[in-house]
């Protein structure tokens, strides 16, 4: 599995459960009560993924950095050949 979809399907994984631990603690006060759930539920998921899952997140950084290469790459590539063909034009 790519690591992004994984590294995605953690975080909401995280979030559901952060919410879900919100509605066990709050109970039948959900309903006045749920906009600050579920602002602590992000937190909350944020800050897991950020300290727990540091090895994931890197690796969906390095994936990233090297699409990011290949693709300059083939731009430069382009943009040469484009420069070649005008001189010869």
């Amino acid at each position: 599995m790519k690591p992004w979809l994984l590294y995605a399907i953690v975080r909401i994984g995280l979030f559901l459960a952060a919410i879900g631990l919100m509605w066990l603690i709050l109970g039948a006060d959900w309903g006045t009560w749920w906009w600050l759930a579920i602002t602590l539920a992000a937190v909350i998921a944020w800050t897991v993924s950020y300290l727990g899952f540091r090895r994931l997140r890197e690796r969906v950084v390095e994936e990233f950095a090297e699409r990011a290469a290949r693709r300059t790459a083939a731009d430069a590539d382009a943009e040469i050949e484009d420069a070649a063909a005008d001189r010869n034009a």
